[in-house]
This record gives C-alpha cells, structure tokens and sequence, in this order.
C-alpha cells in the first residue's frame, strides 16, 4: 500500500493495522516535512506497534 503525505502518520497506523487484519503487507508513506516524519516514526514503532509494517520515506525524492 502507498500514501502520499503522511503526515503525523495517524492515518499511517490505520492502514497498516487493515494490512495486518489482512494477511500482513507493506505500507511504503512518504513525507516532505523531517519534524512529521519524526513524530510519524515515533508513532509507527512505539505507539503503534506497527513498525514492521510500515516504511516512511522521507524528503521529495523519495526513492529507494
């Protein structure tokens, strides 16, 4: 799954949660701003639980 803009990355943990209710997956979210892909990042791994779902790609190019 990809979302554009993640944000804070609430609606991050929700989609990834959906993958994992689904047979796992990959959620691959992008974010321009470094201070939301922190706070997403903190989110996904403590809050959420989800790390291993969920890959947060930084910056405007954010290839691999």
């Amino acid at each position: 799954m990809v979302e554009f803009g993640t944000s804070f990355g609430l609606s991050t943990l929700h989609l990834a949660a959906a993958l994992r209710e689904n047979g796992g997956g990959l959620m691959i979210s992008s974010e321009f701003e470094p201070s939301k892909v922190l706070r997403a990042r903190a989110y996904r791994g403590g809050r959420g639980g989800l790390a291993d779902l969920v890959e947060i790609r930084e910056g405007d190019d954010c290839k691999r």
